[in-house]
């Protein structure tokens, strides 16, 4: 009988080792899922701000403009304030190409070989 105790008492311990396990699994797995949404809302902000961004562009009357194109009709439609739009068009340039940089994207969308 005492060895039989010995037996179900020596694997409490295992018992408890395996929950901690499982209860860091779960944790990991909801870590990633709230990692998942967390990217998925930021991927659906970036394609708003994209479309808002072309949206205004067309009502300007332009289509893929350049760098150029853009502060020229700014500078025509706005004379005051077109050097701020711009400003925060070529910051907005510079943050993109830092995230591609970092997430290994080129301007074709292919991933860098590692």
């Amino acid at each position: 009988m005492a060895e039989a105790a010995g037996l179900v008492l020596g694997a409490i311990p295992l018992i408890f080792l395996a929950l901690d396990k499982y209860q860091e699994c779960l944790e990991f797995g909801r870590s990633y899922a709230r990692y998942t949404d967390t990217l998925m809302r930021i991927r659906d902000e970036v394609w708003l701000q994209q479309m808002q961004f072309h949206s205004t562009m067309e009502t300007m009357g332009l289509y893929n403009p350049t760098y150029l194109e853009l502060e020229d009709c700014l500078r025509e439609r706005y004379p005051e304030s077109h050097p701020v739009f711009m400003s925060y068009i070529r910051r907005m340039a510079t943050t993109t190409n830092q995230l591609m940089a970092k997430l290994e994207v080129d301007t074709r969308g292919q991933v860098s070989k590692i």
